[in-house]
């Protein structure tokens, strides 16, 4: 995992988090994605803390403005992605539209995750285009 650069969404708390501190014990650059900068900053912290390499990438993925910016950002300071873990997810319990009109759920568990693939595909293919 040396030297790869792995991309976690949904990195802030829960299983993303503890895929982001175990990807990174293993020697991976990790990127935490998460919906704010201060819920992926203490992830960030835990990692260069222990000697790993990570950044936050801060990102609504309900939102599809949201998540080309994030990952134009992304793609400013990198030119590859190793793998991309879509862990993000919700379960609203009331319909809830995002501002696009789009179920929140179907928008962050569905679109989402194509989204940032489709987005990333180039960077994906100069890496080793894992999803």
């Amino acid at each position: 995992m040396t030297e790869k650069t792995i991309i976690v969404t949904g990195a802030g708390a829960g299983i993303g988090k503890a895929t982001a501190l175990e990807l990174a014990r293993r020697g991976a650059r990790v990127v935490v994605g998460a919906r704010s900068e201060a819920s992926a900053q203490p992830v960030v912290d835990a990692i260069t803390k222990a000697g790993g390499q990570a950044e936050a990438l801060a990102m609504d993925l309900s939102s599809g403005e949201s998540i080309k910016s994030g990952v134009a950002r992304f793609l400013e300071s990198h030119d590859r992605v190793d793998v991309l873990i879509n862990n993000a997810g919700v379960w609203a319990g009331e319909r809830k539209l995002t501002p696009e009109g789009h179920e929140i759920t179907w928008s962050v568990n569905v679109l989402a995750p194509f989204r940032l693939t489709q987005l990333l595909s180039d960077a994906l293919h100069k890496g080793e285009g894992r999803v």
